[in-house]
């Protein structure tokens, strides 16, 4: 597997999080849209790697030991989204719920200092499981119950701290955590995909091009706070 080191991802997120600017000025659409591209790519060259867990798993119906470095980075990412792949299920909102909370929060990945700039752990791990989340829905807008705004949601609720459901770096953490729990606090009806067609019994599991040329840039959620879009 070619799964990218989690460190190299903190210093392509803020050229693509934030406004591009040169000399004070801000850049034009064409230039930011370009380099917060690259951000997008950067995050990607382990989508092949989600779609070979899942292909391996679907044909060989096994039962799978997956263990990558500590267990709580990539670990969490290619077995969530190799699920997501595989089973209906967690392409529910119920589902896909189930699936941060048993893959993320309960396998103890850090949260706080994964989401800190300022920390010298920081890597947006979890971002980027979302993003990939989004390229697999982006190509196949039926097949999920939810929709981008669903995601989006989601990525405020982890990055804003207002939910204790991200909050801490480990289980213990969260379970001591006052707030609210993300799950309860979003707008389902507003988050519901129209086109979403439930899949048979027995349907093979979603197959993602994974050419650099199929992945996109997830500009509502990049450019979310910018006036060049």
């Amino acid at each position: 597997m070619n799964e990218t080191n989690i460190y190299r991802l903190c210093n392509a997120l803020p050229i693509g999080a934030t406004r591009c600017k040169r000399d004070g000025r801000c850049v034009g659409a064409k230039n930011a849209r370009a380099r917060a591209l690259q951000v997008s790519t950067c995050y990607h060259p382990c989508i092949d790697d989600f779609y070979l867990v899942s292909r391996v798993s679907h044909c060989r119906r096994l039962l799978h030991a997956l263990l990558i470095s500590d267990g709580w980075d990539r670990t969490s990412q290619l077995a969530a989204v190799a699920q997501l792949l595989l089973d209906p299920y967690y392409r529910t909102i119920s589902g896909f719920g189930a699936l941060i909370e048993k893959d993320f929060c309960s396998f103890g990945h850090m949260f706080a200092k994964r989401s800190d700039p300022s920390s010298s752990e920081y890597s947006p791990i979890f971002l980027q499981f979302l993003d990939c989340c989004w390229q697999v829905l982006r190509q196949f807008p039926g097949a999920f119950e939810f929709n981008a705004q669903f995601l989006l949601t989601i990525v405020e609720g982890q990055q804003s701290s207002w939910s204790a459901t991200f909050r801490g770096d480990c289980e213990s953490e969260r379970k001591d955590a006052t707030g609210p729990c993300l799950w309860q606090l979003i707008d389902l009806e507003n988050c519901r995909n129209a086109a979403y067609v439930p899949a048979a019994p027995g349907a093979p599991p979603l197959r993602p091009k994974v050419a650099m040329q199929a992945i996109h840039l997830w500009s509502d959620l990049y450019f979310l706070h910018s006036p060049l879009v």
